[in-house]
């Protein structure tokens, strides 16, 4: 019984585990582009060069934002000239019905960087068709409102749209552009500094992990190990 107890908890842990998806990693594509998730589950954005978004859309009207309590937008505060931007943008999947999304810098969404969260598993409605239909969008369309249904680094934050956004976290403060510029400023006491840089002539800076990600990863294998642990002992 104790046996099956252990087993039971290591696999719910297991589904529950978070999710990383990149974005423009390797070309114009999120990867992975479909991706299943549980209710209460954390999807983490990574994002690279030059300058990307999330955002959702209903399968027929990709590359249009969707309103209202569906709405997602990431916003622009991933600008990278290289290597992966130092910002990432965390969803917490709220529904097990299919959530489409498509990355509204330039002509990307026409161009087949679309992904889908829990596709539905039978039916004509699949990330192809999507992808299809996507490439005959007359637009490609960001939000008219800030960041919206997730979060950069975990933290809240508030933005502009259509190419531009501006966040907040603590002390700091940056606004970075799709055409892949940024300017920040922070201050403490007793100095303020402000830094602005061009994706098109410098570097960005060094990538950082996701604290949170990594803890809440670390963590649960943590426990996931002793709980194996203790299935082999009373084996």
């Amino acid at each position: 019984m104790l046996s099956s107890l252990f087993l039971s908890s290591a696999l719910a842990l297991l589904a529950a585990a978070d999710q990383t998806v990149t974005v423009g990693q390797n070309g114009l594509k999120f990867n992975p582009e479909s991706i299943t998730a549980a209710v209460g589950e954390k999807i983490t954005f990574q994002f690279y060069p030059n300058n990307h978004s999330v955002v959702a859309a209903a399968f027929d009207s990709p590359c249009t934002p969707r309103t209202g309590a569906n709405a997602l937008f990431s916003g622009f505060s991933f600008a990278t000239a290289s290597g992966q931007s130092p910002s990432t943008f965390v969803y917490t999947v709220a529904s097990t019905n299919a959530t489409w999304l498509y990355c509204s810098q330039g002509r990307h969404c026409q161009s087949g960087m679309v992904a889908v969260i829990n596709p539905p598993t039978s039916g004509n409605r699949t990330l192809a068709a999507f992808r299809s239909a996507a490439a005959l969008a007359p637009n490609n369309v960001s939000p008219s409102v800030g960041v919206t249904g997730g979060s950069i680094n975990g933290t809240s934050t508030t933005g502009t749209t259509n190419g531009t956004s501006t966040s907040t976290t603590g002390s700091t403060s940056s606004t970075s552009t799709a055409g892949g510029s940024s300017t920040s400023t922070s201050s403490s006491a007793g100095s303020t500094g402000t830094s602005s840089s061009s994706s098109n002539s410098t570097s960005s800076p060094t990538p950082k992990a996701n604290a949170a990600s990594t803890t809440a990863i670390y963590g649960v294998q943590g426990v996931l190990g002793l709980l194996l642990a203790g299935f082999a002992y009373f084996m």
